[in-house]
């Protein structure tokens, strides 16, 4: 079977979400790609919020969990980038990153308060920081990007078993995840059940 450029591109930035989620222990329900008519592919892994697990826990299980989601959200570019180098990585950020860069900064953003003293649950607020809370939030951002492109590169045999496995299948559960990831044989059954969770015929 053939895939597009742009498909197999989705297919590596997907996997890269989802690997980065599974290693850090970071649920993920399931991991698609899904072609449309016009070639073009909308796809999404859908991962576990950390942060929502721990959101009773204390300060420093709660900050790891912020950087475990930051993590996740930068894993998808750093594979993408691993997978099909891009000439100008900064400018791919604010053009075919946005979203995934903000979801990054938030965490980010979230930590750097938190260290503060000031709580910030999940919804959406306004927040007026000081320059220097500015700098330590880019800061933090610039190491979680770092920390995002090792843990891709120490996983990126389970990244190419995943992405592969993706194009293929088009949609995964967290068990095929754990599998692939694990590198070990998935049985038969295994598959057909997860084919018939998700409604896929393959």
């Amino acid at each position: 079977m053939k895939f597009s450029r742009r498909e197999r591109i989705i297919a590596y930035h997907e996997a890269g979400h989802a690997v980065a989620a599974r290693v850090m222990g970071v649920g993920v329900p399931h991991v698609a790609l899904f072609p449309t008519i016009d070639a073009e592919a909308v796809a999404g892994a859908c991962s576990e919020s950390a942060a929502w697990r721990v959101r009773d826990a204390d300060v420093p299980a709660r900050l790891a969990a912020h950087e475990k989601d930051a993590k996740v959200s930068l894993a998808g570019p750093q594979a993408q980038h691993r997978y099909r180098p891009v000439r100008d990585f900064k400018k791919s950020w604010a053009d075919n990153w946005r979203d995934d860069h903000l979801v990054a900064k938030s965490c980010a953003t979230k930590i750097v308060l938190l260290e503060d003293g000031v709580e910030v649950g999940e919804a959406t607020v306004s927040v007026t920081l000081t320059e220097e809370q500015g700098r330590r939030i880019n800061t933090l951002l610039h190491r979680l990007s770092k920390e995002a492109a090792a843990l891709v590169e120490e996983n990126w045999l389970a990244v190419e078993r995943v992405a592969q496995e993706l194009l293929q299948r088009k949609i995964l559960s967290e068990t095929d995840l754990d599998v692939l990831i694990a590198n070990e044989p998935r049985s038969r059954g295994e598959g057909a059940e997860a084919k018939l969770w998700f409604g896929t015929d393959g």
